[in-house]
């Protein structure tokens, strides 16, 4: 049967990894396999796939590289690692001893090209070579986070770009994962940027250049819009940098999402947060991603339609299906806020395992709602605004002396 288009750009890459590295590789082996990854292959994948995802391809365990791991000498294994003499020492690590290998075949996947300083050090290992099955670039050296967003894993990379001597080595990765990005989305863009900043020029040019390489190599590559893939236009590729909106990042923004983040535990997609319980209110932990299709849908929303559509739709739902009591309870009030609400089903706990997911964003909001208040944001994302827009709540301009009272 014929694969449909995929729904949005997510599933582009999460289809990319899934053919590429799991199927290619379970394309050539007999029994179960395990995989390793490195820290950043970690992240890229646990972003689009679960666990059984790839058990479904005979991938019977995951495991980090860094970590100490049992020998299974009689499965083979995928290496999804990023190119660095590190994890290709500790790679060869497994199969130093020819006696005692860790693992049997070896499928090797890279998440971006790997250099001939590396690709030398590989070539001192023939013990090793002889194994591999499988070696491959996959250019997939991102994080695909959401349907429509991605970024590029470089939490420390602020001093590199705009320090007064900006880090060579740090705009060569920033270029070679925009190449990766759009080489997995088979796209060769056209590359804009501002010429008035020298940053963005010279990120611009390794971007091209790395294009134009991969491109030349690559004959039977293909990109949208070329001849025989007209299905669209050629991308176009507009690189900026925060002189173009130096304020975005200082003032709060309420959806969801910000505010989550801003106000409340985050260690990657786990939030951690207060809810609602036998014995009060404890701490709980959950997961919000894609899988979580309320909070694909909420995460963008301001803070205040979140809450009121997550009290309308409690309520809808313990409508259709509660008892006459429930029904009483919940009376006919259609503005009944989700405060309101919650006091109800508080009363009745197991509809609390009846609305599930509802509940839990209901939690999440009011945990963020009472950080919100603990801390005083509402008065500062006022002042905010007026030191971004220079005028008050009610449009009348602010003198600087005013505003630093404040």
């Amino acid at each position: 049967m014929e694969e449909s288009p995929p729904k949005h750009f997510r599933e582009v890459v999460q289809r990319r990894l899934m053919r590429d590295v799991i199927e290619a590789a379970a394309g050539l082996s007999r029994g179960w396999m395990v995989m390793v990854i490195d820290d950043a292959a970690l992240r890229v994948v646990s972003a689009l796939v679960g666990m059984y995802d790839v058990m479904e391809h005979r991938v019977t365990l995951i495991e980090l590289l860094s970590k100490e791991r049992q020998p299974l000498p009689e499965m083979e294994v995928i290496y999804l690692v990023t190119p660095t003499l590190e994890t290709i020492n500790l790679i060869l690590k497994d199969f130093a001893d020819p006696k005692k290998p860790r693992y049997g075949a070896v499928h090797l996947f890279f998440l971006s090209k790997v250099n001939d300083t590396l690709m030398q050090r590989l070539g001192t290992a023939p013990n090793f070579l002889q194994r591999v099955r499988t070696f491959k670039e996959v250019n997939m050296n991102f994080l695909a986070t959401e349907a429509s967003a991605f970024h590029l894993d470089m939490p420390r990379c602020l001093p590199g770009l705009f320090s007064t001597r900006p880090d060579n080595a740090v705009l060569e990765e920033v270029a070679y994962k925009l190449v990766s990005l759009c080489v997995t989305l088979n796209e060769y863009p056209h590359v804009r940027f501002n010429q008035d900043s020298v940053l963005c020029a010279r990120i611009a040019t390794l971007v091209q250049d790395g294009l134009n390489d991969f491109v030349a190599r690559q004959e039977d590559w293909w990109y949208h819009g070329q001849a025989g893939h007209t299905d669209r236009e050629r991308a176009t590729l507009l690189i900026l940098d925060r002189a173009e909106d130096p304020l975005t990042p200082l003032i709060h923004e309420h959806t969801y999402q910000a505010m989550v983040q801003d106000l409340l535990q985050v260690d990657g997609d786990m939030i951690t947060f207060q809810s609602e319980g036998k014995g009060g209110r404890h701490e709980t932990k959950a997961l919000l991603n894609d899988s979580d299709a309320l909070w694909a849908e909420f995460r963008h929303q301001h803070i205040a339609k979140v809450m009121e559509q997550i009290g309308e739709r409690t309520r809808d739902y313990i409508q259709a299906n509660a008892g006459v009591e429930m029904t009483r309870k919940l009376g006919t009030d259609a503005k009944m806020s989700p405060q309101e609400l919650a006091l109800i089903v508080k009363q009745l706990p197991e509809y609390r395992e009846m609305t599930g997911k509802l509940w839990m964003h209901y939690s999440i909001t009011t945990d963020v709602m009472a950080s919100f208040q603990h801390f005083g944001v509402l008065d500062l994302s006022e002042l905010e605004q007026t030191l971004a827009t220079g005028v008050d709540g009610d449009g009348r301009s602010v003198k600087e002396e005013k505003m630093l009272q404040r």
